[in-house]
């Protein structure tokens, strides 16, 4: 079979396509936003003549591991099913 150059033209656009949409793809998966969140709790502040005196404290550390820049405005912690029926921590 004789390739003729409109089958090579072809052929070469469609792997030319092929390789780009593979590039993109790739891109647009790294450009989402990533946030690794961590919560510790047990917290004590250390003298206890400060604002927070002998309370414990829960401490809430998120950092952006994407590519794009990401703002936080909110944090929300949702209490354990046992705490919010029965008010107490077990």
């Amino acid at each position: 079979m004789k390739l003729t150059l409109t089958d090579i033209l072809a052929l070469w656009g469609a792997i030319i396509s092929t390789i780009l949409a593979t590039i993109k793809l790739m891109d647009f998966m790294r450009d989402k936003a990533k946030i690794k969140v961590r919560v510790k709790a047990n917290y004590q502040v250390y003298p206890r003549n400060n604002e927070y005196g002998d309370k414990v404290l829960i401490m809430i550390e998120a950092s952006n591991r994407g590519r794009r820049p990401i703002t936080l405005t909110k944090a929300y912690l949702i209490a354990p099913r046992r705490l919010r029926k029965t008010g107490k921590v077990t």
